[in-house]
């Protein structure tokens, strides 16, 4: 049985996602919903993707309860803005819609209501702002290298297209893990870099780099599907780090 997704939001990375889900025979897009601005609105999604007709329809945000009533999904994965996320998970939680939460850098109360919501509807949540599985595991090597050699000096380096803003949250979440304060981090914008982060632990005698680069939008993609896989089978409040363990376990 397919799994029942919807998307919130229609940017580049949301349409990558949608192209692949349609192409997909172990998911289904039930909708897509957009702001209350957007021209998009009462859109074709297949149509729009420069598709044939499809019959999945896009509709803003506060037509949730008629779309969902008609089609209902089971997940919904959210590539819109920040403060879009929590009414979102709110609303969800209201039509008792899993979610999978895709946008960066919120604030510690802003998870805590996202929380709270969560536990009281009895939906799942998962806080996906680290998608892909590599950066996943890269944080944790960054916990290891910190704890393994606390006298080595760590550093971070990112590289992203042009014109993306300094510093993203997923290199301030790799210096967190650390456990250190003022991890230095570096950035490059340029050309067409869809994502670089490499961590660095040096002493005067050696040093160690790890890298990790994602090549497509596509490896986003597959990291919102395994956290939507986990959202509709697992009640609660999770994080990104939480699937990706779940993956290691039951590989072994």
């Amino acid at each position: 049985m397919k799994l029942k997704t919807a998307i919130c939001g229609f940017g580049n990375a949301g349409r990558n996602l949608a192209q692949m889900i349609m192409a997909s025979d172990q998911y289904s897009l039930e909708y897509v919903l957009c702001s209350e601005q957007s021209e998009n609105a009462g859109r074709d999604a297949g149509e729009l993707l420069g598709m044939k007709h499809s019959g999945i329809p896009i509709c803003r945000g506060s037509e949730l309860a008629q779309v969902q009533s008609a089609s209902p999904a089971d997940v919904m994965i959210d590539f819109s803005v920040p403060e879009m996320s929590p009414l979102l998970v709110s609303m969800c939680a209201g039509e008792h819609i899993n979610v999978v939460i895709c946008t960066t850098n919120h604030a510690d109360e802003t998870l805590a209501g996202m929380k709270a919501d969560t536990e009281e509807s009895g939906i799942g949540t998962v806080i996906a702002s680290n998608l892909t599985i590599g950066i996943n595991l890269l944080i944790n090597y960054a916990k290891q290298l910190s704890k393994t050699l606390p006298d080595f000096d760590i550093s971070i380096h990112e590289r992203h297209r042009s014109g993306k803003p300094p510093v993203t949250g997923t290199a301030k979440q790799i210096a967190k893990a650390t456990g250190r304060d003022d991890v230095p981090i570096s950035w490059v914008r340029a050309g067409g870099y869809i994502g670089l982060h490499e961590i660095t632990a040096a002493s005067q005698n050696e040093r160690i780099s790890i890298v990790h680069e994602s090549f497509s939008r596509s490896a986003f993609s597959d990291g919102a599907l395994l956290a939507a896989k986990y959202a509709a089978a697992h009640p609660g409040f999770y994080f990104m780090s939480d699937v990706v363990d779940s993956a290691a376990n039951n590989a072994d």
